[in-house]
């Protein structure tokens, strides 16, 4: 033996407080003329990795909690468990994982995803079925797909958008499967057609005869009476307006400028545009009632108002 030394990694937790081991590690002479190392410390295989600064029991649970939650959400809730770490490091131990090995996909999926929206694109392949992603290919070109399908040569059914190059791409990888496309482009292609639809027969619609209403009622010239409480909002809303108005035709008078207004005000560009060059307060002119769910029936609220109701 040539000498010791000491290495405190951390452990799991215990009643809720963080736990360090303390290992006397043990250093040997190696006598063989031909090793190039002189020395060299025995291992702890199963409890320590080389150079770790925890047990492999707490690397574990650290990244099973943060394949369950996300590294970043895993990261705030470690330190609440006594098991401190960055995300970064759950990261780099998501990555070691070796992924689970299961059945073979039978019904396929193929779609874009975006690296960087509206620049950079690849594939998704997904197992439809598990409703698990399989893998991310760096493009979405029919020679990267074909390239990648006869890895899963049983491969049934592949479903994927319109694209004519993952059409082209799954004719040269797996020419035996079924193509379809997935509900979502079917109803796109549904809504597409009927636009395209309506915009072709337009000039016909416009000149169909306005169909007579079923039923006469009564039309509304005034508005249907607000409550009480509605009214004093709305008197409070139009107080706060016209503060508003009187403060930004005075800062106005004083020379500040539009842009100066909108800065210190908070108040939209046109708003304060209309306030600086508005005479009085701008009132809202009188406009024709909406039409209401409650028109058919004006004539039998009325008559039942006429009754005492």
């Amino acid at each position: 033996m040539h000498s010791r030394y000491h290495r405190r990694p951390a452990d799991l937790a215990t009643s809720g407080q963080e736990v360090r081991l303390t290992l006397t590690i043990r250093r040997f002479y190696c006598h063989d003329p031909a090793c190039a190392r002189r020395t060299f410390a025995e291992r702890l295989p199963g409890l320590l990795d080389h150079y770790a600064q925890r047990t492999c029991r707490l690397a574990d649970a650290q990244v099973r909690t943060a394949l369950a939650l996300g590294a970043t959400t895993a990261a705030r809730l470690l330190p609440h468990l006594a098991m401190p770490t960055s995300a970064t490091t759950l990261l780099r131990g998501i990555r070691k994982c070796t992924l689970p090995t299961g059945s073979k996909p039978i019904i396929f999926g193929v779609d874009d995803w975006a690296l960087r929206k509206g620049r950079t694109y690849g594939t998704i392949l997904v197992d439809l079925e598990r409703r698990r992603p399989i893998d991310l290919l760096p493009d979405r070109s029919a020679s990267t797909l074909a390239a990648w399908l006869p890895r899963d040569p049983q491969i049934q059914v592949v479903a994927r958008d319109r694209s004519t190059e993952y059409a082209r791409g799954t004719a040269m990888g797996a020419p035996d499967a079924v193509q379809i496309a997935d509900r979502w482009h079917l109803l796109l292609n549904t809504r597409q057609m009927v636009e395209r639809w309506l915009a072709r027969v337009h000039p016909r619609l416009k000149l169909l005869p306005v169909a007579a209403p079923s039923s006469p009622s009564i039309r509304r010239v005034t508005p249907y009476p607000r409550a009480p409480s509605e009214m004093l909002a709305r008197a409070a809303a139009r107080g706060r307006w016209e503060a508003a108005y009187d403060d930004v035709r005075r800062r106005h008078a004083e020379g500040h400028s539009l842009r100066r207004i909108n800065r210190e005000t908070g108040l939209a560009r046109a708003t304060v545009r209309k306030y600086a060059f508005a005479a009085s307060f701008p009132r809202n002119g009188m406009r024709e009632p909406k039409p209401s769910m409650l028109d058919p029936y004006l004539g039998h609220l009325h008559g039942r108002l006429d009754e005492g109701c």
